[in-house]
């Protein structure tokens, strides 16, 4: 029986990718990650042959496969990461439009709001 290490390594990059999403989120380790993305794509643009028989030795048959899976996958947890981001900046951003608008309202307006707060009234 044959058994060829491509299925495991998918297992092995995909599970990489969700515990670095849900566990290891610092700028610190991002930029490493991409350190070393980096790194092994100038490490394989010098030496063509290199991805070719990696993978053959892993069973997936193709280079490119092997550079593309791991590519994929890091392209993914980057759009969730810059996903992040955005929804981050875009809280802040609402919470400080909405101190400057509170600040800048009316004290007619600021009394009624306090009044219904503490009434337990929505506020309108």
């Amino acid at each position: 029986m044959s058994v060829t290490l491509a299925p495991i390594l998918i297992v092995v990059l995909v599970a990489a990718v969700v515990v670095h999403a849900r566990t290891l989120r610092r700028l610190s380790t991002d930029r490493s990650a991409m350190l070393f993305v980096v790194a092994a794509g100038c490490i394989l643009v010098a030496r063509p042959k290199l991805p070719t028989d990696t993978a053959r030795q892993v069973g997936i048959w193709r280079g490119m496969d092997l550079v593309l899976y791991p590519f994929v996958l890091f392209s993914v947890l980057r759009l969730f990461s810059h996903d992040a981001g955005m929804r981050k900046l875009d809280e802040g951003l609402t919470r400080e439009v909405c101190g400057a608008g509170l600040q800048n309202a009316s004290p007619a307006s600021n009394a009624a709001h306090q009044t219904a707060a503490a009434l337990g009234e929505p506020i309108p």
